[in-house]
């Protein structure tokens, strides 16, 4: 009786020699967990919903096992430390960004000393760059740059190139 559950395992096992085992479990009456570990291994051999038409496939009694309560602790964990690590990637990405939009502004400040609000259109404009690569340009162009307003324009120019 102890080996009915890996019937789905055996070589030539075919839907009748599992559903034999099925019988074989139910006759004996040894309850549907017994039923339930079968199922399992049948599901390594045939589709879901083919199992379920031949097994009694009880979602109760397959949640109160312990393997079943490590199987979802240890993918908790594993979820749990995958959206970690995005998150920390997403947050490195956004720091990095902000930090080249500020060195732009803090650049721009120290050669025009312009007032705040004549930054404040370049900031929004900044803001709206998600592209690394593009903020590491416009440093550059900032170095370069004969005036805020010609920096201005480029920028523009440039925002309206990358959104194309």
């Amino acid at each position: 009786m102890g080996l009915v559950p890996f019937v789905p395992l055996m070589r030539g096992a075919d839907e009748g020699v599992i559903r034999r085992g099925v019988e074989v479990l139910r006759e004996r009456g040894v309850g549907e967990e017994v039923e339930a570990a079968l199922a399992l291994f049948a599901s390594f051999v045939m589709e879901p919903e083919q199992v379920r038409q031949i097994v009694r496939w009880d979602m109760a009694v397959l949640k109160e096992s312990p393997w079943y309560k490590r199987i979802l602790e240890e993918g908790l964990q594993q979820g749990l430390q995958q959206g970690l690590q995005q998150g920390l990637q997403q947050g490195l990405r956004q720091g990095l960004l902000e930090g080249r939009r500020e060195d732009i502004l803090h650049l721009l400040r120290v050669r025009f000393d312009p007032t705040g609000p004549a930054l404040e259109p370049i900031a929004e404009k900044l803001a709206e760059i998600e592209e690394a690569g593009l903020l590491q340009d416009l440093l550059v162009e900032a170095m370069r740059t004969e005036s805020l307003d010609t920096f201005q324009r480029r920028l523009s120019l440039l925002s309206e190139n990358s959104s194309e």
